[in-house]
């Protein structure tokens, strides 16, 4: 939910809140920026928003789950949150979030000089804010919003408590996920280029290399993996000179910046790949405009991270790739090897504090009768450049140009199976975890013997850990077609039970926080954002938190909750189906 906050008072507020005088001007309106760029421009001064030394747990640019990662994590004083996290100059509130994934509870701040600040997973915000965002919660009846405040409105001083520190959203431990961003674009760029106090990181640390032949279509023929022996300070795989046979190559490294003495193993911040002494390719974080977040999913070999979640930098474009971080040459960062040919590779990786380690290797042609031949794999192979479409009994795909980043095996197939007089067919769609940069058409062809009381129930469900993951999908005329973004198994699926509540809470006081878990009694899973609660007491909305990670909401039981009051919980989903409880002062009642 999108609102506007109104203007309020400030009056008897304890948030030091200044007079805005001036709307924030956008001097540079900038996509994509360098290094040497972010050094010659005048930055704002910005204060360290924890109030003094940062230790990082989380580099800008670093490798993560379908995205490059587009702030720096902030570490607790203690590991277990709720420092006081302070504005990082003047400005104004445009934009506060409270959802149950993603950031969790966050505050935007623009800043009268083009730059906005982002501040993530607090724990709470500043009891100012938390009540007017109580009042908004009782008035629409809802835990998660996307508010805008009225431009100017809402102001704070540099140095304001605007929140503590937590673990809300998708995060994996009390910390703060901070961001520096151009307003107007809302580029994210490096935080560190503003020279916040912090504990610098080691050397970067290289732990192996791997060695892709590419196919003329782009895709990957076969593919060699080194182990790298550290020689003071930087690193070679033990043979030194890898011989190959002649075709085209390009090569992935995997390595980390230490910091905190090796207790976080964060990312770097820059690579190059040179070429007989000439830059080739080369990776810098400076900034990450967000459209081109998913882009990642090609830099990284991305079937190695499905099978063992270790990630690589490729230092080598596919075919179909983008991203504001890149820079290479028009081989694209690969080499042609030839018979007898020989090739010089360095590697510089960077931390951003200036520390480096290379990696070097020499590629050698050797004739072709002595290398192995790699076995062909099976499907057809779809490349990215092209439509590709399958149809069968019960179902058709269609991946549109530019779905894929370059060419690889595809196999599509459907089973049919029926249940109470129903047909449920069950689509298989197999990339070998090669993955999708835009979502596929799937398309359920069979589907016209459902009865109009069962149409507006069905869903696709993928297939995920022993159940079927609501994905979604809708009805065009007797087909009923979902889009997807990922290989896996898909079938047509109908709810089951409304979720219920599994916690049981035998004792309740007033002032108390309480909590319950909300799941579902089905195998079929629902997707958090179609499932809603409503807490009420004495008729009046009740707000909550939501902890997604352990499906848990929590609430205060108000302070003149009587042993004669009931709190009534309803629990519904996406088609209307709801459960209602009655919590008493001896307990959780259905």
């Amino acid at each position: 939910m999108r609102l506007k906050l109104a203007r309020a008072s400030h009056t008897a507020s304890h948030i030091s809140y200044i007079r805005c005088g001036m709307k924030p001007h956008y001097t540079l309106l900038l996509i994509l920026l360098t290094l040497a760029g972010l050094k010659g421009q005048e930055r704002p001064t910005f204060i360290s928003p924890i109030g003094g030394e940062i230790r990082l747990s989380g580099t800008f640019g670093e490798l993560r789950s379908n995205h490059f990662h587009t702030g720096i994590d902030i570490k607790s004083r203690d590991g277990r949150g709720g420092d006081p996290i302070l504005a990082a100059a003047d400005g104004y509130l445009e934009r506060i979030r409270i959802s149950a994934v993603g950031y969790g509870r966050a505050i935007y701040i623009a800043h009268p000089n083009g730059y906005s600040t982002v501040y993530a997973h607090l724990d709470r915000f500043h009891p100012d804010i938390e009540s007017r965002i109580s009042d908004f919660q009782k008035k629409h009846h809802s835990a998660h919003f996307d508010l805008y405040p009225l431009a100017e409105s809402w102001c704070v001083a540099r140095g304001d408590t605007i929140g503590f520190m937590g673990n809300s959203g998708s995060s994996a431990g009390p910390h703060l996920h901070f961001e520096v961003r151009h307003t107007e674009s809302e580029t994210p760029i490096n935080p560190l280029h503003w020279h916040f106090p912090y504990q610098k990181g080691s050397k970067p640390y290289a732990r192996k290399l791997i060695l892709y032949q590419f196919t003329d279509g782009g895709g990957v023929l076969q593919e060699r993996t080194y182990t790298l022996v550290n020689h003071m300070g930087d690193f070679k795989p033990r043979a030194g000179k890898l011989k190959v046979p002649p075709g085209r190559y390009g090569w992935a490294i995997q390595a980390i910046h230490p910091f905190n003495r090796w207790r976080n193993k964060n990312g770097l911040y820059a690579l190059e790949s040179y070429v007989n002494g000439t830059l080739h390719y080369a990776v810098c974080m400076d900034s990450l405009p967000f459209h081109l977040n998913r882009y990642i999913n090609a830099h990284v070999d991305y079937p190695l991270y499905c099978g063992t979640k270790q990630s690589t930098h490729s230092l080598f474009a596919r075919p179909h790739q983008e991203a504001s971080c890149l820079r290479f040459d028009g081989e694209r960062g690969t080499v042609l090897v030839l018979d007898s040919s020989s090739h010089r590779i360095e590697m510089e990786l960077s931390g951003i504090e200036g520390t480096t380690s290379k990696v070097e290797f020499v590629l050698e042609g050797r004739s072709p009768e002595s290398a192995p031949k790699p076995e062909p794999k099976s499907g057809e192979q779809v490349s990215p450049f092209q439509t590709y479409r399958y149809s069968d009994n019960y179902i058709s795909f269609t991946a549109p140009s530019q779905t894929f980043y370059s060419s690889h095996p595809i196999r599509i197939s459907s089973v049919c199976e029926i249940q109470n007089s129903q047909l449920l067919p069950t689509a298989t769609v197999e990339t070998d975890c090669h993955p999708f940069h835009k979502r596929a058409e799937l398309r359920f062809t069979q589907a016209t013997e459902w009865p109009d009381s069962l149409r507006d129930k069905v869903f696709v469900g993928r297939f995920d850990g022993g159940r079927w993951i609501d994905v979604g999908g809708g009805w065009e005329d007797d087909d009923f077609v979902v889009w997807i973004n990922q290989e896996g198994d898909y079938r047509m699926c109908l709810p089951g039970p409304p979720p219920e509540i599994q916690t049981r809470m035998n004792t309740v006081r007033p002032g108390q926080r309480a909590f319950f878990q909300v799941k579902p009694q089905t195998e079929s899973a629902f997707r958090i954002k179609d499932i809603r609660i409503n807490i009420f007491y004495r008729n009046h909305f009740l707000p909550y938190s939501y902890d997604k990670k352990y499906q848990r909401v929590g609430f205060d039981v108000p302070i003149d909750w009587t042993a004669r009051d009931t709190l009534k919980i309803v629990v519904s989903d996406r088609w209307g189906q709801s459960s209602t409880y009655h919590l008493l002062a001896n307990g959780l009642n259905k």
